[in-house]
């Protein structure tokens, strides 16, 4: 593990959101590191549309302190998206994170970039630059509402200054390094204790899920557009006898009419956004762990963290066939289409082979996050080493 490190890792995600790759990558470095952990920034007019909208908004601190990790969040000036706006936006981001370098005082840092965001590559003095790729952005422009040739031009000039890429996938493996040539693929990962609590059947369920007749076809994660709506809807509508269970919220660009379709159905339940403390406790109450991505290239190259999440509580998960997922096919079922999706749901139902909970449980262990960030350290320090 890298030790006595200065990280500044300019994120896609805020700190504050459920932990993805970034937030949970940073964390471990933490420990053993100086990290200085940028949100993406904020407008100082964004607090002032929430409260003419009338919708709440935290806007966090400038700064903000979490053991070994600094929480940075960059303040713009409005018209960032004009050509002026956007220039003078860069270069205010990178003296905020100047400053707080040098408040922190970080000498040569090891500069992490989150997504295709090429504004600080080559401006932090930074010894080593690595891009933290977890998405096929090039097939992914429609869920993330950008345009295709905007987002290609950032990622390209991305890959044109970092010294180092890490990827979450095979297919992105593969695609990157064509790209680029020096490509890791560091899967994600999950916090397995966390959600081995799922496994313990004495424990009460929360009453809005516990009065939901069973079985129960469970989902966890953002309702988007990467959930095949159709297939969920055909599914419901074949067995209404089976529950179907959504938590989380929906993302802002969902399709609302193929969601509110499927909302009509008796035997749909949105329970919305709960926070990750709570988790286990409604997973617990899930017959079979559902991964309904539409089957396309985005999803393709994704390494889901609910995967990894739901071996850990040893329940069945029924998912398209990803190939990230091709080393678990004798612990999962996989299913293309309707029809598929229907048999390996029934097998799933009736499946009582004790000992497969018990594997799964002790590959989502091997699959933590701890087993990832040393993982992802130790190829920065080979790297550090050969510069």
């Amino acid at each position: 593990m890298l030790e006595g490190k200065d990280i500044v890792f300019v994120s896609g995600v805020d700190w504050r959101s459920n932990p993805s790759s970034q937030i949970q990558i940073s964390l471990r470095l933490g420990k053993h590191n100086r990290v200085l952990f940028v949100n993406p920034a904020v407008s100082i007019l964004t607090p002032i549309k929430a409260v003419i909208k009338g919708t709440g908004y935290y806007i966090p601190p400038h700064k903000q302190l979490s053991g070994n990790i600094t929480i940075l969040a960059p303040r713009l000036l409005p018209f960032k998206d004009s050509r002026f706006g956007n220039r003078f936006s860069r270069g205010l981001r990178i003296r905020q994170i100047k400053d707080a370098m040098r408040e922190l005082n970080f000498k040569d840092p090891i500069l992490i970039v989150g997504g295709a965001r090429p504004e600080t590559l080559g401006h932090l003095g930074e010894k080593l630059s690595v891009y933290h790729c977890n998405d096929d952005y090039s097939a992914g422009t429609e869920y993330m509402g950008v345009p295709y040739d905007w987002l290609i031009k950032r990622e390209r000039e991305v890959l044109s200054k970092v010294d180092l890429v890490m990827v979450v996938s095979p297919r992105l493996l593969e695609k990157k390094s064509v790209e680029h040539g020096n490509v890791f693929c560091v899967p994600t990962g999950c916090d397995a204790a966390h959600f081995e609590k799922a496994a313990d059947g004495k424990v009460n369920l929360p009453p809005e899920i516990a009065s939901i007749k069973r079985p129960i076809i469970g989902f966890m994660g953002h309702i988007n557009n990467r959930i095949d709506f159709d297939l969920i809807y055909d599914l419901a509508t074949l067995r209404p006898n089976w529950s179907f269970i959504f938590i989380g919220g929906p993302q802002p660009t969902v399709d609302k009419v193929k969601l509110k379709r499927l909302e009509s159905l008796d035997n749909i339940h949105m329970l919305g956004f709960k926070p990750k403390e709570v988790l286990p406790d409604y997973v617990r109450a899930f017959d079979v762990c559902l991964i309904p991505y539409a089957d396309d290239e985005f999803n393709r190259s994704c390494s889901p963290i609910k995967l990894y999440e739901y071996l850990a509580t040893g329940k069945p998960t029924v998912s398209i066939p990803i190939p990230a997922l091709e080393e678990f096919k004798e612990l999962i079922y996989l299913a293309s289409g309707g029809e598929e999706f229907l048999d390996q749901i029934e097998r799933a139902l009736s499946e009582s082979d004790k000992e497969l909970q018990v594997v799964r449980m002790s590959v989502a262990r091997q699959n933590d996050w701890n087993a990832r960030a040393e993982l992802y350290s130790d190829i920065i320090q080979r790297c550090l080493e050969n510069k």
